[in-house]
């Protein structure tokens, strides 16, 4: 191969993968192109992946107590299988002394009692943000 097929060949495989990344971007429509009935698909299509997600937080978290009890049970802290490691960590605690408890709930409830005073006084500002985040429910619940 001589050097003018080469660097033909460089060129054109160049050209070919600013193309592939500029097809690369998304064909779907943006949420301010969403006619209602995309919108309704859409939602539709949350709530079912919200459910499945809870579904799956829930099964993972039942799974991984079962791991846990078998490293307990037979004294293993590290596994490897398929590239991958699972490890029991540990977990410690910090236990404080009486004295020290009782001063943070005192600190806690003297804090709570300013805020509950500033509210009060109307000293404290609300800012308020109409669009934060998204709450499912049924549809016979009632909204404030």
């Amino acid at each position: 191969m001589n050097t003018i097929t080469a660097r033909h060949l460089v060129k054109t495989a160049n050209q070919q993968k600013k193309k592939s990344i500029f097809f690369a971007m998304s064909l779907e429509k943006s949420p301010m192109d969403w006619t209602e009935a995309d919108f309704a698909r859409e939602c539709v299509q949350y709530c079912e992946r919200r459910d499945q997600i809870e579904s799956l937080k829930a099964d993972q978290d039942a799974h991984g107590s079962e791991l846990l009890s078998y490293f307990r049970e037979n004294e293993i802290k590290d596994f490897t299988v398929v590239n991958r490691t699972i490890t029991a960590t540990a977990r410690s605690k910090k236990k404080y002394s009486r004295k020290c408890e009782r001063e943070e709930e005192r600190l806690k409830q003297q804090i709570k009692n300013m805020k509950e005073l500033e509210e009060k006084s109307g000293d404290c500002s609300v800012v308020k943000n109409e669009y934060n985040h998204i709450t499912v429910s049924s549809a016979g619940e009632v909204h404030e």
